[in-house]
């Protein structure tokens, strides 16, 4: 529903998908749904132009332009796609998540080692935040268990993230 969901840029050059959901039954009684999930930016995703939105299938979409640096675009893609596949090794004291959340731990773990060439913009909620009307339910359940589809547009200028919120 709208409101439930909220995609903020954080200065370590990662997207936060923040859901809340709040069941109430009574006035003290309630239930809360929590997550967040963390998306790390690939080096030349350009933030200043990042858009997210919520559809009527329940399918959140985030929008993020890369600059025009052919090189930075094909790094990009490399990290991202060799991220997604491989497997993290299960430690001993490990709790059970999602596979899209070990892999972009991963991925962000390998990009701390290089020097961010991503155009930095203040921290915050993207402003751009779109919500279609009469979206559908946010169920929190489903979404713990959501993949992380990314893709890429033909002419490699955008990256578009896909979760899907049913």
């Amino acid at each position: 529903a709208r409101g439930e969901i909220a995609v903020k840029l954080r200065r370590d050059n990662t997207l936060l998908v923040h859901a809340l959901h709040l069941d109430q039954f009574a006035v003290d009684n309630f239930f809360r749904k929590e997550l967040v999930k963390t998306f790390p930016l690939p080096p030349g995703a350009d933030v200043d132009k990042i858009r997210s939105i919520i559809r009527n299938n329940g399918v959140l979409t985030i929008d993020i332009p890369m600059l025009r640096d052919n090189d930075a675009i094909r790094r990009s893609h490399e990290e991202l796609l060799r991220a997604m596949d491989q497997p993290r090794p299960q430690r001993k004291n490990d709790y059970v998540r999602s596979v899209s959340q070990a892999n972009v731990t991963d991925f962000a773990q390998q990009s701390l080692r290089q020097e961010p060439s991503t155009v930095h913009k203040s921290t915050g909620s993207l402003a751009n935040m779109d919500h279609r009307q009469h979206s559908a339910s946010f169920n929190i359940a489903d979404f713990l268990q959501s993949k992380f589809h990314p893709t890429f547009t033909p002419n490699r200028k955008k990256l578009t993230l896909k979760v899907d919120t049913r």
